[in-house]
């Protein structure tokens, strides 16, 4: 059997936690940011579409996030 040493094994680890961290990058961490809740009608304006708060009738801007009401 292989022995790896102390300095083979750390270079393993590091290599995959860079591989583990590039293919995080690459899957399921995109934002939903232009789509509006179901529901909400075609204005848009019953929820945030960046945070999802549920937005006052008059301001321009959500107060969660402060994204601008499209």
């Amino acid at each position: 059997m292989p022995s790896f040493s102390l300095s083979g094994l750390i270079l393993f680890a590091i290599l995959v936690i860079l591989v583990v961290r590039t293919i995080g990058k690459f899957s399921g961490n995109r934002s939903n940011t232009g789509v509006a809740p179901r529901g909400t009608g075609p204005s848009g304006n019953a929820f945030c579409t960046n945070c999802g708060a549920p937005l006052s009738g008059d301001g321009l801007f959500c107060g969660g996030c402060g994204t601008r009401r499209g």
